[in-house]
């Protein structure tokens, strides 16, 4: 019999678990019946967002991330993706070789200093920092780092990198890393999950700088991809689309309705306002249609994937333990302010841009050089704000004053980059819940929620759980769609 299947959040997580639900059951021999995707935007992609520039000749401005990059399998993975739904012909993308990548920078002192990026830079001394080679040496005489917290058996990114590294890099390096990606505070992030393939290769070969050495061939199943063979050839190291990063999710979006269109239902304007669980293979999802007078529903299903939040998916669920472990996972707010100026005021290369160190003590976490990252010749630059200092910096996310983000965004653009023109055109993107916090404990949180699932009919996407990146949850997605179908065959 074939079954029915609910998707909470059509954002890039869930399109991509209807589309691998689809392609895979039909490789697979699988029956599906319907698929309902349920979102309570208005719109698709959730904080893939690419805004249109007015008076422009196709420009846009990114409103959440920017760029994929191809660092891991996770990224290669979003390749093949791409190609297989016939994009590829619209990519655009970075070489590992460019300054636009290489060259990035951190605050200190109220300074932008500029970043190793050759190997030849790792023995020149650029204060605060000591020659990087000698940070490799210290990393190099040091033990693997021990666990001694019995109860979260995990450690700080801020405290691995302390005893691997030394101060500085943590303080200056690491800590705005994490601010830029996660929103974090590395003292309080998982190091066992921030950077999962990092800590596991320390424990196994000693050091970081040892586990450099160890070449593996981790993209071996997916050279077959002739999109993917190229980028790793031509040593790609990021990449987006022409007409910006949301191109991906209206894909997906399209690719589903115009070619599965009684299978799929994209349901828009659709708050979910509680999930039961009848029995172990029944579900039912109690749903408002905002555009139908707020009309009550229900859903009934034989299986459920969320790629909500997890506190959000926890307010929804009324079995009390896994609730709780839900809500354990917070969040936090991200602001970003884009501006475009009518003059290249910085040059094409200058590089990828700038974060700032919690030290600065800055209203700003920092900043992307967006024209430069895909030269262009009038300047565009984002700044980014909020993170886990979101709310005491600026209050809810609802009552944000905009002109005062703005400020604070020029102001700091003046500061840091001697940058005082008008920009001609400015926009204030507020995201809400965006980035989950992997705290020191994550990991152990993890396998609760999982005791807690295995006999429900229910199925985790999303940035909550196993990597906060897009192409994490993309293949999350994946490795979710094939291991529902084959406890199906």
């Amino acid at each position: 019999m074939a079954k029915s299947i609910a998707i909470l959040g059509s954002g890039i997580s869930g399109l991509s678990t209807a589309y691998y639900l689809i392609e895979k059951s039909i490789q697979n021999g699988v029956r599906i019946g319907k698929i309902y995707l349920l979102e309570q935007q208005s719109r698709v992609g959730g904080w893939l967002q690419s805004k249109p520039i007015p008076n422009t000749d196709g420009e846009h401005f990114e409103l959440g991330p920017r760029t994929i990059s191809l660092n891991s399998y996770a990224g290669i993975n979003v390749l093949s993706l791409v190609n297989s739904i016939g994009l590829a012909d619209q990519v655009r993308w970075v070489s590992k070789h460019s300054k636009s990548f290489k060259r990035r920078y951190v605050v200190i002192d109220g300074q932008l200093r500029l970043l190793p990026s050759s190997l030849s830079d790792l023995f020149i001394r650029r204060p605060p920092f000591k020659p990087f080679f000698y940070y490799l040496l210290n990393d190099l005489r040091q033990p693997p780092v021990k666990i001694d917290d019995p109860i979260t058996d995990d450690i700080s990114v801020d405290n691995f990198f302390r005893q691997r590294f030394g101060e500085d890099i943590a303080r200056y390096l690491i800590n705005p890393l994490c601010m830029g990606i996660t929103g974090g505070d590395s003292r309080s992030l998982s190091m066992r999950s921030i950077f999962a393939s990092l800590f596991q290769k320390e424990q196994t070969y000693g050091s970081i700088v040892k586990s450099m050495f160890k070449k593996e061939d981790i993209f071996r199943d997916l050279r077959h991809d002739h999109l993917v063979s190229r980028s790793i050839d031509e040593k790609w190291a990021v990449f987006s689309f022409r007409q910006g990063i949301e191109t991906l999710p209206k894909r997906l979006s399209s690719l589903l309705a115009e070619n599965y269109p009684t299978q799929v239902e994209l349901i828009l304007d659709t708050k979910v306002e509680g999930i039961e669980f009848p029995s172990s293979d029944k579900c039912v999802i109690n749903v408002v249609h905002k555009q139908r007078g707020s009309v009550a529903d229900k859903i009934k299903v034989d299986h459920c994937f969320s790629s909500i939040p997890a506190i959000h998916l926890g307010s929804l669920i009324e079995k009390d333990q896994l609730k709780s472990t839900l809500l354990s996972i917070k969040t936090v707010h991200m602001a970003v302010v884009c501006m475009k100026f009518d003059s290249e005021i910085i040059p094409s290369d200058m590089g990828f841009g700038f974060l700032v160190p919690a030290s600065e003590n800055s209203n700003i976490l920092g900043v992307t050089f967006d024209s430069c990252i895909f030269p262009e010749r009038q300047t565009k630059l984002t700044v980014m704000l909020g993170g886990y200092m979101f709310e005491k910096l600026f209050g809810h996310p609802d009552q944000v004053d905009h002109q005062r983000i703005i400020d604070i965004s020029r102001q700091a653009l003046k500061t840091y980059m001697k940058i005082d023109d008008e920009p001609s055109q400015v926009h204030v993107a507020i995201h809400s819940d965006c980035i989950p916090q992997y705290t020191v404990g994550h990991q152990r949180r993890l396998r609760k929620i999982e005791q807690e699932i295995q006999n429900l009919p229910l199925s985790l996407l999303g940035a909550s759980y196993y990597g906060f990146s897009v192409p994490d949850t993309i293949l999350n997605a994946k490795r979710e769609a094939m291991n529902w179908l084959r406890h199906q065959i």
